[in-house]
């Protein structure tokens, strides 16, 4: 669970938790030493910008999750409707089956919708332009900001790991709206630092879309512990990668991303050092940074601070800065403001950060 902040053209304002009566206080993982890195890192000038080119490029359904995938046996179309949008999403429905977020779509016909109207709007445009507006899902769960994004006329490119939640997404694209099959790429990969396997854990009987991936020994015999059932293992790639294998031949750019991936948000940006410093750099990043959730991703606990502050830091190196909304401006600055303090305000929520 995480609570929201939404920072958009001219200051902060705190929001919405993703599941209603959950606390979204974070304890925090013990401290380590100084990293030994400046409070504020370089920011990267236009001048360094690199464009990428693939390696080769994929082409047609090929590079595309729903070419293989099948119908889900537990899934049901709903309504939805945002920004004066409506269409149909399919989520879990079973008598067996909890999901937060498919809950929250049935009952509301919405999931986070404050912050799923901010980051729509961060996009504006008008008939064929929405085309050119490039919205990136990493994590993308069931599909909810995805599918979103593609009914409001955006192109999409969306990574998730878990076999099931992608199936939903598929079914929503292929029997509700097959037509915007054209203007996503889905992958059924996780993002990683590295390329590898890592076993992927659910606590199904709690929220089965909630998943986690395990990369180690020592977390795996943990997650066991917990009560954790194992679904089997996941191919995980890098953003450099990513870029160099063709996965994003449809865009040129990207206008926002957004990453929720259960503690590995430190590991994706760690594998995107080219990526971060070329034309598919996000315009606005919107970013789970919760220190605890970090730790336990990587089988180590104490570690979750200093991987906060390592992605903190490479954020700022790389350009990005709180972005604001109309209601004032914030104190905090990432790329000036002391680590402690940016840490201590970031820590525990989902944060908008724009490239300056």
């Amino acid at each position: 669970m995480t609570c929201l902040i939404v920072c958009l053209a001219y200051g902060c304002v705190s929001s919405i938790s993703r599941a209603l009566g959950h606390d979204c206080r974070i304890a925090r993982a013990k401290e380590e030493p100084s990293l030994g890195i400046p409070q504020a890192a370089r920011t990267v000038p236009n001048s360094e910008v690199k464009v990428l080119t693939s390696k080769y490029t994929l082409s047609g359904t090929s590079n595309n999750a729903c070419a293989f995938s099948a119908s889900p046996s537990d899934g049901k179309a709903f309504p939805a409707k945002v920004l004066d949008t409506s269409f149909d999403i399919v989520v879990y429905h079973a008598d067996s089956i909890n999901d937060l977020v498919s809950d929250q779509i049935k009952s509301n016909g919405a999931w986070e919708k404050q912050a799923t109207e901010h980051l729509m709007n961060l996009m504006p445009c008008s008939g064929v332009s929405c085309s050119q507006k490039v919205f990136v899902d990493v994590g993308a769960n069931i599909g909810w900001f995805s599918l979103t994004a593609l009914h409001l006329g955006y192109t999409v490119v969306a990574f998730e790991p878990f076999k099931r939640n992608v199936e939903l997404l598929c079914e929503s694209l292929k029997t509700v709206r097959p037509h915007l099959l054209e203007k996503i790429r889905l992958y059924n990969l996780g993002l990683d630092f590295t390329t590898r396997n890592c076993e992927l854990f659910q606590e199904a009987k709690v929220n089965i879309g909630d998943t986690h991936s395990v990369c180690d020994e020592a977390m795996r015999a943990s997650i066991i512990k917990g009560g954790y059932e194992s679904l089997g293992w996941m191919n995980t790639t890098t953003l450099d990668a990513a870029v160099n294998n063709g996965l994003f031949d449809l865009i040129s750019h990207i206008d926002v991303m957004k990453m929720d991936v259960e503690g590995f948000e430190h590991a994706v940006i760690d594998g995107g050092n080219s990526f971060f410093t070329s034309q598919f750099a996000p315009r606005f990043l919107y970013i789970e940074l919760i220190s605890a959730m970090m730790g336990n991703a990587g089988g180590l606990k104490e570690r979750g601070i200093h991987r906060l502050d390592s992605a903190l830091l490479k954020l700022a190196n790389y350009g990005y800065e709180f972005a604001r909304n109309e209601l004032g401006n914030t104190k905090i600055s990432l790329q000036t403001s002391p680590l402690e303090q940016v840490r201590n305000f970031v820590d525990g929520k989902t944060v908008l950060f724009a490239r300056q």
